[in-house]
């Protein structure tokens, strides 16, 4: 068995379909990287595992700053900016 060693915390979110039964659901899960593979983060295992599975988009959780520039607006009572 392989040994995956997880970060503290989730480092990327990805919408993925999972075809386990079939159907094709889509959902978004936490997941991190390992040997350039998406594991989800809750369970640990690969996010691709049948035929059909599927990650539709990923993206790092973490922005920097340049990214994060205008990302954390504060509203005001009447809901602007």
């Amino acid at each position: 068995m392989k040994t995956i060693r997880a970060p503290r915390y989730p480092t990327h979110a990805a919408l993925v379909k999972d075809n386990w039964d079939g159907e094709g659901d889509k959902y978004v899960v936490l997941a991190f990287i390992h040997d350039s593979y998406l594991y989800a983060f809750e369970t640990m295992k690969p996010l691709i595992q049948y035929g059909g599975d599927e990650i539709i988009k990923s993206w790092p959780l973490s922005l920097s700053e340049e990214e994060a520039q205008g990302q954390n607006t504060i509203f005001n009572d009447e809901g602007e900016g």
